[in-house]
């Protein structure tokens, strides 16, 4: 009964959200998943113990300074996919993301509270659902040795460094995004247009604040016992102040090896990044000193070796790491350099 219950839900989101010949295709499968869990931060904007947006004005629980702030999560997602025909697929995931409790109204802000909804209150307005993933997938797109992705999709790269969903996240990340992907051999290619922000039409008419990225991603198997990546990535995100727009480039090239040596795994990555960071400046500045040309110059690396003893019961594994990323000071913010890495 339950998993009859299950089919004839899907179904019905299916053909409520996509076209006719989507709900007329004969291969569809679905999925779902349904995840809870607790939470405890110190970290938040109101430190956790309860501060007035004045107090954290004032610079009280900005920081480690609250009782930690525990609540507990529950997500939900429910997709389908469909095989219309050889080359043509569709594929959407709905999600939902609860925080347990209802918003205490006293609050004033909602800020960490719960959802709504919740055991104190009917659900007649309810609207915590949207739209995760929706996408089509064209295989051989007009004829080109290369596969595409239209829709609101995920990004999955490598060990997720730079492009991934952020599965520790309640939400986790999707793209608005067109991809492409082709592979020969032990060589994989990969390239998106991602549109982050569409700002005002109005306001914007030529599009200079809009955020788009521009993604180039190389791998190629079988290299020092494993796998090396290269990426290229073009993020144009520009802010705009009263008397001007100001360049917020973001240029990121580098690479990733991963693989097994002698037994050990093992993983080295280095990213540099370079471009305008006029966006990034202090408001006061932009105000006073709008003039002043800030570059960006921003670096991070990491290494990660591992063992994992299979002759052992239950295989356990042993893994250190380092990581470093560049910072930008405040002598640098001063002066005409931005040196804090993204991480995308």
């Amino acid at each position: 009964m339950k998993k009859n219950l299950l089919t004839v839900a899907a179904m019905a989101v299916v053909a409520f959200f996509v076209s006719t010949e989507f709900a007329k295709a004969a291969d569809i499968t679905f999925s779902g998943q349904l995840r809870t869990r607790w939470e405890s931060s110190e970290h938040g904007a109101n430190g956790g113990n309860g501060q007035t947006a004045a107090q954290v004005a004032g610079g009280l629980g900005n920081s480690f300074t609250g009782d930690p702030q525990d609540e507990i999560f529950t997500s939900a997602r429910l997709a389908a996919k469909a095989n219309i025909n050889e080359t043509t697929s569709a594929f959407i995931q709905l999600q939902s993301i609860r925080t347990w409790g209802q918003e205490n109204p006293a609050d004033g802000t909602g800020t960490g509270a719960g959802t709504g909804n919740a055991s104190g209150t009917v659900s007649d307005a309810d609207a915590s659902v949207g739209v995760h993933q929706a996408y089509f997938t064209l295989k051989n797109f007009l004829g080109a040795p290369a596969d595409a992705k239209i829709g609101r999709q995920e990004i999955l790269l490598d060990g997720w460094r730079l492009f991934g969903n952020t599965i520790w996240t309640a939400g986790m990340q999707t793209h608005d995004a067109i991809s492409f992907s082709h592979k020969h051999d032990n060589i994989s290619l990969f390239f998106a247009y991602m549109l982050a922000v569409e700002n005002d039409r109005v306001i914007d008419p030529n599009d200079s604040t809009d955020r788009e990225s521009y993604l180039a991603h190389l791998n190629v198997k079988g290299v020092l016992g494993g796998q090396f990546s290269g990426y290229l990535n073009w993020d144009s995100n520009s802010s705009a102040t009263a008397a001007q727009t100001l360049e917020n480039d973001i240029w990121t090239i580098g690479g990733r090896q991963a693989g097994q040596f002698m037994g050990i795994d093992y993983r080295g990555e280095y990213y540099y990044q370079w471009g305008s960071g006029n966006g990034q400046k202090d408001t006061a500045l932009q105000a006073t000193n709008i003039a002043l040309d800030t570059d960006r110059d921003a670096y991070m690396f990491g290494v990660r070796v591992g063992k994992t003893f299979n002759n052992m019961t239950y295989k356990p594994g042993l893994t250190l790491w380092y990581d470093y990323l560049s910072g930008t000071n405040d002598d640098d913010q001063r002066g005409s350099s931005w040196n804090s890495f993204n991480t995308l």
